[in-house]
């Protein structure tokens, strides 16, 4: 999840190997492992030390997580390991991208495509109004307004303070399971 993300966000270029190299990293190729894992530490290396203090460009590193927060709480942190419910949020912030019409749905598509392609987890078995709710509780949460990272296109991300409630329970609904559904994840 987080080497995706960091293709995500900021290197369009390792996006691109991971989605032409997928049965190769996911059979642990060593040669594969180590392109995306050095790739990904010296992203984040470039990331925090351009912003040690995390004033802006630093909250890049959290895209999906305000979203995983609050899969973990709601679901007592039992449900899913941490990268789990950061891909589950990397998807809810695409929808919510798209909805916002930040995002083309193509790139969404793409992004959506990966996570699948490499395992994203079952949908969340919890109402989307109590999902958002529980984001508040984030750490990046200031004064009941909730401060998002979504992707523009891949290799860029943004920060919108306070995006539309209604695109981002769009994006909350995406990831919860449907009444209909016989595999989802542990009931809140």
């Amino acid at each position: 999840a987080e080497v995706i993300k960091h293709g995500i966000i900021r290197r369009p270029k390792l996006f691109g190997f991971l989605e032409s190299n997928l049965s190769a990293i996911l059979e642990r190729d060593p040669k594969a492992l180590e392109e995306i894992v050095s790739e990904s530490c010296r992203i984040k290396a470039d990331v925090v030390s351009r912003d040690e203090k995390e004033k802006d460009l630093r909250a890049i590193l959290n895209f999906g997580h305000t979203y995983a927060h609050a899969v973990e709480t709601v679901t007592g942190y039992r449900c899913y390991t941490h990268g789990e419910a950061v891909m589950l949020g990397m998807a809810a912030a695409c929808h919510t991208a798209v909805a916002l019409k930040l995002t083309a749905p193509k790139t969404a598509s793409r992004i959506l495509a990966l996570l699948k392609e490499t395992g994203m987890p079952a949908p969340v078995k919890a109402p989307a109004n109590q999902l958002y709710r529980a984001m508040f509780s984030d750490k990046k949460a200031k004064r009941d307004r909730l401060n998002m990272i979504f992707p523009v296109r891949i290799g860029r991300a943004e920060i919108i303070h306070s995006p539309d409630r209604a695109a981002v329970l769009a994006g909350l609904n995406a990831i919860i399971a449907k009444p209909s559904a016989k595999r989802a994840a542990c009931p809140s």
